[in-house]
């Protein structure tokens, strides 16, 4: 070897040593072309909420049968247009619950329970399990004047809150959107999303 080739060598080692190598997946896709060729991976594109549903989590199943039975008695199915059972809203509000401050989740969860202790005391059965009538005295601070500072007793903010969100949620939902045909409308647009 004659020295200047040994220079150019010695030099041309740290440029060389800068360059990417590439990764094994890369060099065994160059020696077959059709093994991983972007061209095989023709895959239909899907909203993401076409393909799944996500599992609620954050409250009981006794707490989420208390308000799927409150959503019923506070928005019932009136004709065509949705209640809060057929617009998901338990689903929602579970999700929209479970990232709140902690002040909301504790009202909910505190709520929940009381609403299905109140049952358990007055009909030895969950609140799900009882008729609307029944539901009455339990939902009696519902029916308390409006103030501006609103109710002192946490049962009774759950109780508003909650009326306040399932409403709220009912008629922003995709299905009341479909059926009061809003969505041709101008400026009336707006509806939540299923929770990804």
């Amino acid at each position: 070897m004659k020295r200047r080739k040994l220079l150019q060598s010695i030099l041309a080692a740290p440029a060389l040593a800068a360059l990417p190598r590439p990764v094994a997946a890369q060099s065994s896709a160059t020696a077959s072309p059709s093994a991983g060729s972007p061209d095989n991976f023709n895959l239909a594109i899907t909203a993401p909420d076409a393909v799944g549903q996500p599992d609620p989590h954050f409250f009981t199943p006794p707490q989420r049968s208390a308000l799927e039975h409150l959503g019923d008695l506070l928005v019932p199915k009136v004709g065509d247009r949705p209640g809060s059972r057929e617009a998901n809203v338990a689903r929602f509000l579970e999700f929209l619950i479970s990232k709140s401050p902690s002040e909301r989740r504790t009202l909910y969860t505190a709520g929940l329970d009381r609403l299905n202790s109140e049952a358990a005391r007055l009909y030895q059965k969950p609140f799900a399990a009882i008729s609307a009538g029944e539901a009455k005295p339990i939902l009696k601070p519902l029916e308390a004047a409006w103030t501006y500072a609103g109710p002192s007793d946490p049962f009774a903010q759950f109780l508003q809150a909650a009326k306040e969100d399932v409403l709220r949620a009912s008629v922003n939902s995709p299905a009341y959107a479909a059926a009061a045909n809003t969505r041709s409308a101008g400026g009336l647009n707006y509806y939540w999303l299923p929770v990804e």
